[in-house]
């Protein structure tokens, strides 16, 4: 995103140099995470217009939509419904992280590259995002949105324990989605991140059905990108009895809700806890998170 200023006056940001992308906040979020449909809602100088999309590489395909897929379809789940599952869960992991001690804090996750303290910055970040601090991760990233959650898991962990805890208790309640995810995705984030401390750790793992089955509807129905893709679940048919939960068409994977759903966002330390004929299938896909 060099020789690029972004400016949301709504979300009193602004931030690079160069050309100037300016409108409302999740606009320039969308355009800075690579959706070209939002393009002709931006204003500035005619050339900086052209200059911007160029830049950003912003070229809208056939269906309207960016590479790799648009913004997943809203949930039939009551939005309080949902809010009240992350809230639960927020304030769970806040336990669970005041619970341990040095060195579990140091043991390595089942996210790849990131040990328990910096999951536990990540879920802190996540409850006091808004367009101001998604935007300039994003900025800072250069558009890169793995670079980007990486930059605010490292923030946060860099703090003492304690305010990472206090922060996750404070900001439970958080209503914020990044837009084109929705409600479903930090709710899905604070389950799948639970288990990739608790997992590892050999920690006992509680059981939420109705989290879980909402989480598996949207990751295998959906194929939200910050989770999952199309490719890895393709062609399997997800069974989860535990939560009534089975979706997509194929070979089998069955399993405990939470093993699917760690599975399916691609945590291939699960795989000896699931059965069915398309396990083998589905390792082949699994590259870690």
């Amino acid at each position: 995103m060099a020789g690029l200023r972004f400016v949301a006056d709504d979300a009193g940001f602004a931030q690079g140099e160069g050309a100037e992308v300016r409108g409302h906040g999740v606009d320039v979020l969308l355009a800075a995470c690579g959706r070209p449909a939002v393009l002709d809602r931006l204003t500035g100088r005619r050339r900086d217009a052209r200059r911007s999309a160029h830049t950003l590489g912003l070229a809208p395909s056939r269906a309207g939509r960016p590479a790799g897929g648009g913004p997943v379809s809203a949930s039939a789940v009551p939005t309080e419904v949902v809010l009240a599952v992350s809230a639960r869960h927020r304030r769970g992991f806040a336990d669970l992280v005041e619970s341990l001690d040095a060195g579990q804090l140091a043991s390595p996750s089942l996210c790849s590259e990131w040990d328990v303290r910096t999951v536990a910055g990540h879920t802190a970040s996540v409850v006091t995002m808004n367009l101001g601090t998604v935007l300039a991760d994003m900025v800072a990233a250069r558009g890169d949105i793995d670079r980007a959650i990486d930059r605010g898991a490292a923030r946060l962990a860099a703090r003492p324990v304690p305010e990472i805890v206090a922060t996750l208790r404070e900001h439970a309640d958080s209503r914020f989605a990044i837009p084109g995810v929705g409600l479903r995705g930090p709710m899905t984030d604070i389950l799948v991140h639970t288990a990739d401390v608790t997992v590892p750790l050999g920690l006992p793992r509680e059981s939420d059905p109705e989290g879980l089955r909402i989480a598996l509807e949207f990751v295998v129905g959906q194929h939200p990108s910050a989770f999952t893709s199309r490719d890895r679940l393709a062609g399997l048919r997800f069974v989860a009895d535990d939560v009534g939960f089975a979706g997509g068409d194929g070979a089998t994977v069955q399993g405990d809700g939470i093993d699917v759903l760690l599975a399916a966002c691609g945590r291939p330390a699960v795989l000896e806890r699931l059965a069915g004929d398309g396990v083998a299938t589905f390792a082949g896909r699994l590259t870690g998170c």
